[in-house]
This record gives C-alpha cells, structure tokens and sequence, in this order.
C-alpha cells in the first residue's frame, strides 16, 4: 500500500500541466521563504524594540541625573556664597539684634532667589542668637514662618548636618518634619553647617528648600504614560516620582519594587520583573537614584503589534506570491500552448502558420525555429508545386510559340486596308490606332519606353477613346522638346488616362476634356493630367494619397480597379525610382481631378 501511494503521486504529478507543476513547486516554497522571513523580521523587530527602550532609558537617565545634578550644584553654588559673603558672616557673628542688618539681608537674600528659580525657601539659623526661640531669618513663598533655632536643635537633621561639619545633607521634609510652620507640602530640603570664615567655628545653619511638586512638574514629565520615574536617596526613600503617591515612601513599598528581593546597594543597574523593566544610576554628586520603570504589557503590546503585521504581511505575501506564480507560469506557458495550437493546424495541411514569439529566450528562439521549419516546408511544397505548374506552362508555350506575333498586327493591318477599300476611314483609322497601341505596349519586350513613344501610345489612345465619345471628349497634349526622348516605364501614363475618362468623363453627363501636359523643372520631369470630370471628395482624395505612401488600398472601394492600377504604378516607380519619385492626386468635388507625377531625371 505505502509502495502504490508514491506510485499515484508521481502519476498524478506527471499529468499535470507545466502551470500546475510550478505552482506546486512555487507555492510551497513562497510559503516556506515568508513564514521565515516573518519569524526572522519578528525576531529582529523585537530585539529592536528593547534595544530600543534600552537606549531610551539610558537617554532618560543621562538626562535626569545632569537635571538634577544642575539643581544640586545650584544650591550647593548658593549656600558657597553665602558661605562666603561678608553680609551674612556679619549678621551671625553679631551677638546683638540688629534690626537694620536683618532686613537689608531679608532684601538681600530675597532679590539672589528671584535669580534662582529652583530654590523657593531660605532659613538662616544663628547659633549665637541670645534668643534661641526667636523666629530665625526665612524667605519662603507666602507667609509660612519657620521653626526657631531651639526646635531645629533638637532634631535629627540637625546632628547629621553637625557630623557634616560644613558639607550639605539632603532630606525629603513633610508636616511631620518640615521646618516650615503650616506647610503640608513636601520639600526637599538641603542644611548647612556655617562657619566663620577666619576661626572656623561654627556660626549657624543654613536651610535651603526645593518644592517636590515643582521637580516633578518640570523635570519629571514624560511622553509615555506607561513609563514612570522615581529619585530615591541612599535610604530608599522616594524623594520625587512622577507618581505623586509614591513621594515619601520607601521603595519596597511601591508594586514595582514588591516582589524584587534586591537591597538598594545591590539592585542591578537593569532588570525585569513579572510585569515592569527598571533601569537605574546613580548621581556622583548628590548619590541620589534615578530609576526608570517601563510597564512590560505596553511593550509586550508593540510586540504583538508587530506580530499581527507580521502574520497579515505573511498571508499577503503568500496571497501575491501565489498570484505572481500564477501569473509567471501563464506567461510561461502561454506561448507554448499557441505553438501546439499552430502545431495541430500544421498537421491539418495549414502552411500560413506561424507563432510569431517576442523576445530572444529559450521560447523565442523555439518560435523562431519554428517559424523558419514551416516558411521551408511551405517553400519545398510550393517549389514542388510551381515545377508542376512551369511544366505545363513550358508546355503550353511551345503550343504558343507556333503562332506568329505578327499575325496580329496583319490582322488589324488587313482590317485597316479593307476599310480603306471599301471607303471607311474611321474604322481603317481606329484599327491602325489600335495596332499602334498594342506595338507601342508590347515595345518588343522592353519595360522602359521613350516619351515620344509613350506619348505616341497616348495619342492613339485618346484617338480612340475620341471616335467612341465622339463628340463628348476632347484632348490637349502639351509637352516641352527637352523631355521627349527621357526613358520612363511604359504604360506609366495611358493608365491615368484610363481612369480619368472611366472614372471622371463617363459618369458626367457634359462634354469632357482630357490635358496631358510634360514640363521640365531642374532635375525633375513633370507629368500631369488633368480632366473636368465628376472630381472626388477632400476625404477620399486624402484617403487616395495616404494609401500610396502606405501602399496599402481598401479592397471594399466602388474604385477598386482604379486603385490597383495606381498600385501597380507606384510599385514599378519605387522599383525603378525607390523614393525619389513622387504621385500625388488633387480633386475637387465636381470640377475634375489632376495627377501629379514627378520623376528624378537620370543620364
């Protein structure tokens, strides 16, 4: 049974047509290539989007930790000055209160602020105040008061700042720990040891605060609402985060961070949790922790996004390749279903076959191939066929060949005497015109003929066609010396004669009139005829023109016989002339017709 199956399938496949077997060649194999190449495309698309937010993150983080290490520099730049400014060092090394001094540094103090927008609130602390309970120096936006020097002693702020011993400490400040009174705000605030710039003994403190609502509205705002950033100190305590609820906590208390195992001095600088991607650095300057956390279904979400393109660019492609295929094996086999076609009517005795492929392919040369094997067996066939026919013409010509040519012209001579004889001159006149037309025609077998003879046929043709229109037509023959004895093709202008009483004088019921004038203009010999018949329409004379330069005549016309006769003409004037001779009709309805023949003059 396993043997019969191949046996079947290779039959089935056999007998199929050559376009069924490249679509199961193809097809399969377009597939196979898009599917591949969509995996390969999401892969590479995936690897992408996470570099991608990799670099993002990293931007992000560069970004956010020079923000805030500007603002950092700025305040530590702030409390350098007042450090070192005369003013204040005056203000706490003076043990008496001094009304003036505090409000010209009150003044002082405000107007530098305005300068610095990232510092919104100002204590100065004087440890040599003989009032420790009295309110210290503050500027701070609206009226909020700050607590007095006896409170802030007794704080934790104020023995880490001590052990500082005059380098700044950051703390995150809330009511519970703030040292602005009535200010529910979270602050981040930075204290200061002063000392005294000659003995450097401690003078006071100096309390500088950054309003977190105003960090995270201007430095924290991002584009994508899945991404959240935080600032966290060495603590783990959130500082400022673009979620609001999270400012004051500690970080393992917020989701991102629930289920990490890690310790701030531990926690990778990136990771991946169930649900988030955290990235994180460090500050050199302030060591605070700027982390950046990315919700993984958005990106899981882009990614499926790019898998759905994937999956419809995979079906379109096999769609469109299937069409491609289809469309590249009809054209493939196309010609050759014509070939058999024309191979069967070949078979049937048709000999005017041919394929006629274009292009120089294997198919193209196959047609080609073709054509010429039919175009020889027609040619042997005809060959053996006109032998047959030369036979019995040769046959026929010896019969001929026992006649005497002149018996003709004895003939019309014997007629022409006893006309004469028996007193009809018209009749002895006509038959000598016609003997004379038929010598002149037959010119002893030549093709060419002289004008003068040409116009000698032409006169005995006109005398004739006078005698029978008698007394309807007349003629007029006009002919200049020089051009009397140039050779032309003979019978190149009884023809128009011909037609130009047939076609022209006959149907018109007035009296006819033929002009045969031959000038000579330079290298050209002019011959024209013109008559008064009937004339033709502007549409048949441009049709009658356009044929001659196409050689091409319509076999319908009422004319036909007059076009072919023009035909045969202009064949025999592009054989002896190639183009340099020219025909040409002018007509005008009702008023006759005039041809133009124009011919090269040649020694």
């Amino acid at each position: 049974m396993m043997r019969m199956i191949p046996s079947k399938l290779l039959f089935w496949y056999i007998n199929l047509p050559i376009r069924h077997k490249l679509l199961v060649w193809f097809v399969p194999l377009i597939l196979t290539t898009v599917a591949i190449t969509g995996f390969i495309s999401y892969q590479i698309a995936a690897k992408q989007v996470f570099s991608k937010i990799d670099q993002n993150q990293d931007n992000l983080l560069k970004k956010s930790i020079d923000q805030f290490d500007l603002i950092a520099q700025d305040v530590n730049d702030f409390t350098n000055y007042l450090f070192l400014s005369s003013s204040v060092q005056d203000y706490l090394s003076s043990n008496s209160p001094n009304t003036n001094l505090r409000q010209q540094m009150n003044e002082s103090l405000s107007k530098i602020l305005v300068t610095r927008p990232n510092i919104h609130s100002l204590i100065v602390y004087d440890i040599n105040s003989l009032n420790p309970f009295e309110q210290p120096l503050t500027i701070n936006q609206g009226k909020i008061s700050a607590e007095s020097y006896e409170f802030f002693r007794h704080t934790i702020i104020y023995d880490k700042a001590k052990k500082q011993d005059g380098d700044s400490i950051w703390y995150l400040a809330n009511s519970e720990n703030s040292l602005f009174i009535g200010d529910n705000q979270f602050k981040l605030l930075n204290v200061r040891m002063i000392k005294n710039i000659y003995d450097l003994n401690p003078e006071g403190f100096v309390v500088t605060g950054i309003n977190e609502k105003f960090l995270r509205k201007k430095y924290m705002s991002l584009e994508d609402p899945e991404t959240e950033m935080l600032v966290m100190n060495n603590d783990g305590q959130i500082l400022t985060a673009t979620n609001q609820d999270w400012v004051g906590s500690y970080y393992f208390d917020i989701p991102p961070f629930q289920t990490s195992k890690h310790v701030i001095e531990e926690m990778p600088r990136k990771y991946t949790t169930d649900d988030w991607i955290i990235s994180h650095d460090q500050s050199l300057l302030t060591e605070w922790r700027v982390v950046i956390i990315q919700s993984k279904k958005t990106v899981l979400l882009e990614l499926n996004q790019i898998r759905l393109i994937t999956v419809i660019a995979i079906i379109l492609c096999f769609i469109g390749g299937s069409i491609v295929s289809w469309f590249a094996a009809f054209r493939l086999t196309s010609p050759l279903k014509k070939l058999i076609r024309s191979m069967r009517k070949l078979e049937n005795g048709d000999f005017s076959q041919s394929v006629k492929f274009v292009g120089n392919d294997e198919i193209g040369q196959l047609g080609q191939g073709y054509d010429n094997m039919v175009h020889r067996i027609k040619k042997l066939i005809d060959d053996v066929y006109f032998s047959k026919i030369q036979q019995r013409e040769a046959e026929l010509k010896t019969l001929q060949a026992q006649i005497n040519p002149h018996f003709l012209y004895n003939t019309l001579n014997t007629i022409c005497w006893t006309a004469q004889r028996k007193g009809e001159p018209e009749i002895a006149n006509m038959a000598y015109a016609l003997s004379s037309v038929f010598r002149l025609s037959l010119n002893n077998g030549k093709d060419s003929i002289t004008i003068r003879q040409e116009i000698e046929l032409v006169k005995n043709y006109l005398y004739i066609q006078e005698q029978r229109f008698k007394p309807k037509l007349t003629y007029e023959i006009d002919i200049v010396p020089e051009v009397l004895d140039i050779e032309i093709p003979k019978l190149l202008i009884q023809p128009f004669i011909e037609n130009a009483i047939l076609h022209g004088i006959e149907p018109n019921n007035e009296s006819g009139y033929i002009k045969v004038q031959i000038s000579h203009h330079h290298d050209t010999c002019l011959i024209e005829v013109t008559d008064n018949g009937v004339g033709m329409n502007e549409k048949t004379v441009l049709e009658l023109n356009r044929s001659l330069k196409s050689y091409q005549f319509n076999s319908t016309n009422e004319k036909q016989d007059r076009s072919y006769a023009i035909l045969n003409i202009k064949e025999r004037l592009k054989l002896l002339y190639d183009e340099q001779a020219t025909l040409t009709f002018h007509s005008v309805k009702g008023r006759g017709t005039r041809v133009e023949l124009r011919l090269p003059l040649e020694k």
